[in-house]
């Protein structure tokens, strides 16, 4: 059996999915009413469709801000200064939905954030962005600051980062061969070594439509 990986971000993953594009997706998408990840999004993106989801790790979100944090941002409150640009995310990305969730739980309008409109498409081009100056902030996970010189990281919170298969996809050889390998303790070992990702649980049936063992 052949893999092929689509990049797509969280929300346009569960999308391609319910449109018959993909076979599994992964997401890690904040719901901020519920103070969760993912379970909200998949039960209202996916409708009349019987999923299990399996967690695959967990790992840090935060700010991405010079070293010495010189504009001392420590909050989306923040965001809203007048002597602070951000670089975004690309719509359907989950830093951009935990930062569109996060400024409308703090009542921030995105047209009080300076550089609102400015996207880039990965974590390390976010990184870049604030390293070259072009940036005070952006948001991003620690791992992928750690790539980059001259970049502090600000803990905003711990994200879950998990798997959506479907119920009748779930038994098959393909998926249930993808799944020991991501319950084995090789490749959790081998996960955890990358460093900044916690990967207890790893494999866990999280939400599940169906009797499906854990």
């Amino acid at each position: 059996e052949n893999v092929f990986r689509s990049y797509k971000g969280s929300y346009n993953g569960l999308y391609a999915m319910y449109q018959g594009e993909v076979n599994v997706a992964t997401a890690h998408l904040w719901h901020g009413k519920t103070n969760s990840y993912n379970i909200p999004y998949i039960s209202s993106m996916l409708p009349g469709t019987d999923v299990i989801v399996l967690h695959l790790l967990k790992r840090k979100q935060g700010f991405y801000v010079k070293k010495g944090n010189p504009k001392r941002i420590q909050s989306f409150e923040d965001l809203k200064r007048a002597d602070v640009t951000i670089i975004n995310r690309e719509p359907g990305s989950g830093v951009r939905v935990l930062v569109d969730e996060k400024l409308r739980q703090a009542g921030i309008s995105t047209q009080e954030v300076n550089g609102y409109q400015k996207v880039v498409n990965s974590h390390l081009e976010a990184a870049a962005t604030v390293n070259r100056g072009e940036a005070d902030v952006a948001v991003g996970s620690e791992k992928h600051s750690l790539s980059v010189p001259g970049i502090d990281f600000i803990f905003i919170q711990e994200e879950s980062y998990d798997m959506v298969i479907r119920k009748e996809d779930f038994t098959k050889k393909p998926y249930q061969k993808m799944i020991e390998i991501v319950r084995s303790p090789e490749y959790q070992k081998e996960v955890a070594g990358l460093g900044s990702y916690n990967v207890e649980n790893m494999g866990k049936i999280i939400y599940s439509d169906c009797g499906c063992r854990p």
